[in-house]
């Protein structure tokens, strides 16, 4: 090959070159895509709150849990006399289920019993709760985002009276579950609404909820609450879960309180509950531990001081294969 005859290949190899660079520089960049969610509704592979629902099961969940707490009556702790402590029993079952194939819509109900000794004395009682029933909407993204709310209501199922050994009781029930404050109110009608997001990224799991319930008691009055739960979780092994739920119930207008000079500190309370779940393939387990940062609900009314443990499960039924489903889909662990 002569001389000239490879300086004119050597130049339309450039030129090809050239050309297809110039094409490639003006093409628009490809959109990242985001492998890490192909289903934004998939369960994620994260630990799912105590309190709080999965936000985009598909099948139904049922979720029961049991809270053993200890409580200091108000007078037993004024005289420094701890050994009269009551034993406070709650226990909570819940079911949701989805509306629709794509996990939009939900409804479910949450029902509880509490039974103790009354604090200060009495009679061993049982004292059923306010039926709950609510409806929720909720979108996700690709992200790991998925927001939504609902609105509910909690019948009047628990006419138990005021003043009597079935009302401390209760009282009981409200200072070591306070943001289920509603449920041991007589006599009341409680309307709610809430809102709801979650985040999940990789093995982290952050969700929070933040709702406004008013009471209407049938013979007395009405009592409105702001309630915010938040939970921040963990996969620490593939079998593993771990994470710490924070609640604030903020009685707005409560009668009461209402009587006294009640200031932000008596309205508040503040409640913090570590857990660790088992990420098992049929049911998963939940160990937890409650503790109040301050004054109980209500201060220093019936109850001055508590301590309480959890004990849960989860279960997701397959309604199609009349199964208990296996495992989980979603987000992989990274």
């Amino acid at each position: 090959m002569s001389h000239r005859r490879r300086v004119e290949r050597g130049a339309a190899v450039a030129l090809a070159v050239l050309g297809r660079s110039t094409i490639a520089l003006a093409a628009p960049p490809a959109l990242p895509s985001n492998p890490q969610i192909a289903d934004p509704y998939d369960v994620p592979l994260a630990p799912r709150p105590p309190t709080l629902p999965e936000l985009t099961h598909k099948d139904y969940e049922i979720s029961g849990e049991t809270t053993l707490g200890v409580v200091t009556p108000s007078l037993v702790k004024a005289l420094d006399y701890s050994s009269n402590e009551v034993a406070c029993i709650v226990q909570r079952l819940a079911v949701e289920v989805p509306l629709d194939r794509r996990r939009r819509f939900y409804v479910g109900g949450t029902y509880e019993v509490a039974a103790g000794s009354p604090p200060g004395g009495g009679t061993f009682t049982v004292v059923p709760s306010n039926l709950d029933l609510y409806g929720r909407v909720v979108w996700a993204t690709r992200t790991g985002l998925t927001f939504g709310g609902g609105v509910g209501a909690l019948l009047p199922t628990a006419p138990f009276g005021q003043g009597g050994d079935a009302a401390k009781v209760a009282a009981s029930a409200q200072a070591v579950r306070p943001w289920d404050n509603a449920f041991f109110l007589s006599d009341s009608l409680t309307l709610r609404a809430f809102v709801d997001v979650r985040d999940v990224d990789g093995r982290f799991t952050i969700q929070f909820r933040e709702g406004l319930e008013e009471s209407i008691d049938l013979s007395e009055g009405h009592q409105v609450a702001a309630i915010a739960q938040l939970y921040v979780g963990y996969r620490v092994l593939p079998i593993l879960g771990a994470g710490i739920e924070a609640f604030e119930t903020y009685l707005i207008y409560s009668p009461p309180l209402e009587t006294t000079a009640a200031g932000d500190a008596t309205r508040a309370t503040f409640t913090l509950s570590p857990s660790v779940r088992l990420m098992t393939p049929y049911v998963q387990p939940m160990l937890g531990f409650v503790a109040s940062l301050g004054n109980p609900l209500f201060g220093a009314g019936v109850v001055d001081g508590f301590w309480a443990l959890r004990f849960g499960a989860s279960i997701v039924w397959d309604p199609a294969a009349n199964v208990v489903r296996r495992g989980e889909v979603g987000v992989p662990v990274r």
